[in-house]
């Protein structure tokens, strides 16, 4: 029983990693996107440039709110995997889930933030 709760423990350190890495780098991508998109205000009328800005900052405000999100889940899950249970699985696979969703939102706006304003 000790050897199956280690395996399941090193199991979901091993799933959190990976989460995380993949959040980073999706994290990262997006920074990457917003500078060039930033770079495009130039070419926007004047009537736009405004707008563009705001929902460009408004992306900003929310990446900036994901990775400070994720930050605290990381020193939480910490903390947490040192008293490894099933409450532990099932914050950290709710965290997930929602973290997925709002990455994918934030996504989804990025795209029509692009749309809308590099005509």
């Amino acid at each position: 029983v000790i050897a199956s709760r280690d395996t399941a423990k090193e199991n979901v350190i091993a799933n959190w990693k990976i989460f995380q890495e993949e959040s980073d780098s999706a994290m990262a991508v997006m920074e990457n996107d917003i500078s060039r998109l930033d770079g495009n205000i130039a070419r926007a009328n004047n009537l736009s440039k405004a707008k563009f800005k705001a929902n460009l900052e408004k992306t900003k405000k929310r990446l900036r709110e994901l990775k400070e999100k994720l930050k605290q889940r990381n020193a939480e899950f910490e903390t947490e995997s040192n008293r490894f249970d099933s409450t532990v699985v099932l914050k950290d696979q709710s965290f997930e889930r929602e973290f997925k969703h709002d990455m994918n939102e934030l996504g989804m706006a990025f795209k029509d933030l692009f749309k809308d304003n590099v005509k």
